[in-house]
């Protein structure tokens, strides 16, 4: 609908939301943040004309709709809360990443609902989110805040949930990342959000606890995550369909209808309600005021506003994501044939990668545990991992390792020990599940390993303190990197599940034409404590001759190299080294060998 554009603030955004009555909600509060930023910022109204009318001069031109190229937004959502009810779960938030997902890709499963005289207008806007995984220090994050404040709701006029000192939480850099808040609004509003061209401090996506998400506390009729959806759209740059005044005004959109007025509940299309300005209303839109069940669809040309906006209005975004959403938090995947993943949960463990999701959102998680002897605890060292019983709830809870890469051609193994809870006199079964999958999430599973009514109860008394070891060999997922991730789900009222000493080890054997001979290498003794001898005999003349000594997290400690070496020995001093396991790994021009070498003191 593209007719008359007006550019001033008191007509683009008019007050024309539902006729507010005492506790009436108000499906989108843009006007009213509007109103409030323009009396503190004097040049708001002409920084956002000025950037609207730009992407809409352009929004219908094809190199602004869809083209294959998919843009990543980093996200980060601030829960700003009071009470446990506001402190919504990080699978509430995940639910509503999912929603944006979905929806700005046009895979939202109830597309299909869009009538046909606008099924050939939807379109997919080539837009994605991430929960960030670097934050603006460069420190690894999950891309969520809390903030326990002493505000009972947040004011749309001063933005208070915004800054620290008003009781909120401080954006981060708003160049970079989506700043998404979530928490109590006053006045009913269900949300607001500011368009491009807004000063930086006030910058982002506020929702209400209520409105987000589908689950946890998201409730009936929006609770399927649309009022993010509606607010990520302004964000974009994109206005209310009819708007905000009457068959006159309209959003700027080539594509969409003019509409006379907003839209609310869940309306049947072709009804004489339906119509206006002599045309079909396109209620469906995600820009209407309709209940979240009932919209559906983006249009291309909003699509091409969109993506004009992100482009050139917020492409810093872009260049943030390629290390913001980098799920291994900018170090990159683990290269296993550098030494393996190891893990004990002890103090003082290389915990970078390793994430916990607690995908029910209650009050029970995987958490690194000393135990309560004599009923359950680590079998080596002092720590494990143990998830522990919820009276009510059933477990869905997961933890998983840092990211991996896997070749075709070569063998991995997954190495574990497990236990359950030992209440004398009672049996607590547990259920593990264990899988590979693309992200560290249950969305992109590649394989899994069942272990049901699992009874293996721990004891102090006996060997390894009863736990059983599990070695799983992977399959070839060709080259691509994994996570191994680790899903309790027993009942409720159970007892505790038990992980420790997980390994994750490339096995692959070293071809006989490329292998060491074991008479040309010996390394000894073994297990050592100060000077590891290593003797050579080789049948020829060696020109390059490199060692590495490597600890188990993959870090290279000792070096050295020889140059035209054939018969002698070298002595190592692994005096000044931690005991545990490490590896030798010795390459002879063309050959190699890898010795494993156990310091104990």
């Amino acid at each position: 609908m593209k007719k008359t554009l007006l550019f001033s603030i008191a007509c683009l955004f008019a007050i024309n939301i539902f006729a507010q009555e005492e506790n009436e909600l108000i499906r989108c509060g843009n006007v009213l943040h509007q109103e409030a930023l323009q009396a503190k910022f004097p040049d708001f109204t002409e920084n956002v004309n000025s950037r609207f009318s730009e992407a809409a001069a352009v929004a219908a031109q094809p190199e602004h709709k869809s083209s294959g190229v998919v843009y990543t937004i980093p996200v980060v959502v601030h829960v700003v809360h009071k009470n446990s009810s506001e402190n919504i779960s990080d699978a509430q938030i995940q639910s509503q990443l999912d929603v944006l997902n979905l929806d700005f890709r046009g895979m939202n499963s109830d597309i299909n609902q869009v009538p046909g005289m606008f099924a050939n207008l939807a379109a997919d806007a080539e837009i994605e989110f991430c929960l960030a995984t670097v934050d603006p220090n460069g420190n690894q994050t999950t891309g969520i805040t809390r903030t326990a404040t002493n505000v009972s709701s947040f004011s749309i006029s001063s933005d208070n949930i915004k800054q620290d000192a008003l009781g909120g939480k401080s954006p981060w850099n708003p160049s970079n990342y989506l700043n998404i808040w979530t928490g109590e609004i006053t006045g009913g509003i269900l949300g607001y959000a500011t368009p491009p061209g807004t000063p930086a401090s006030s910058d982002g996506v506020v929702v209400g606890y209520t409105y987000f998400g589908t689950n946890g506390s998201a409730i009936f009729p929006y609770n399927k995550g649309r009022t993010c959806t509606h607010e990520v759209g302004h964000y974009f740059g994109l206005r209310h369909i009819w708007g905000d005044g009457n068959c006159g005004i309209d959003d700027g959109i080539n594509d969409t209808p003019l509409q006379e007025s907003n839209s609310g509940g869940c309306p049947v299309f072709g009804s004489p309600s339906t119509t206006s300005c002599g045309s079909q209303d396109m209620f469906m839109n995600f820009m209407d005021y309709t209940d979240d069940r009932c919209m559906f669809m983006f249009t291309n040309d909003q699509v091409g506003l969109m993506r004009y906006a992100v482009e050139n209005f917020r492409n810093a975004l872009l260049q943030n994501a390629e290390v913001a959403c980098d799920p291994t938090g900018g170090e990159g995947c683990h290269d296993l044939t550098e030494g393996p993943i190891v893990m004990g949960f002890e103090n003082g463990d290389d915990f970078g990668g390793w994430s916990v999701l607690n995908n029910n959102g209650d009050d029970k998680q995987w958490n690194v545990s000393q135990g309560v002897e004599p009923e359950w605890g680590p079998r080596t060292g002092n720590e494990c991992m143990a998830y522990t019983w919820s009276y009510t709830a059933a477990a869905d809870d997961w933890f998983f390792t840092p990211c991996f890469s896997v070749q075709t051609g070569r063998d991995y193994e997954l190495r574990f020990w497990y236990a359950t809870g030992n209440d004398p006199g009672f049996t607590f079964p547990e259920n593990l599940r264990v899988v590979a999958s693309a992200s560290p999430t249950p969305d992109d599973i590649l394989g899994t390993a069942e272990f049901e009514d699992i009874v293996q109860p721990y004891n102090p008394n006996l060997p390894n303190n009863n736990y059983q070891d599990v070695t799983l060999s992977l399959p070839d997922y060709g080259n691509t990197d994994i996570y191994i991730g680790f899903h309790c789900y027993s009942d409720a009222d159970q007892y505790a599940m038990l992980i420790d000493d997980i390994e994750m080890v490339d096995i692959t054997t070293v071809s006989t034409e490329n292998a060491i001979a074991p008479e040309a290498f010996q390394a000894y003794p073994n297990p050592v404590s100060e000077l590891l001898t290593m003797d050579f005999n080789f049948d020829k003349t060696i020109e390059n001759l490199h060692i590495n000594l490597v600890d188990l997290t993959g870090k290279t400690i000792h070096t050295e190299t020889r140059e035209n070496y054939g018969i002698g020995n070298l002595q190592l001093d692994v005096s000044n080294y931690p005991s545990g396991v490490y590896f030798l790994n010795v390459y002879a021009d063309e050959q190699m060998t890898t010795q494993k070498v156990v310091v104990s003191k």
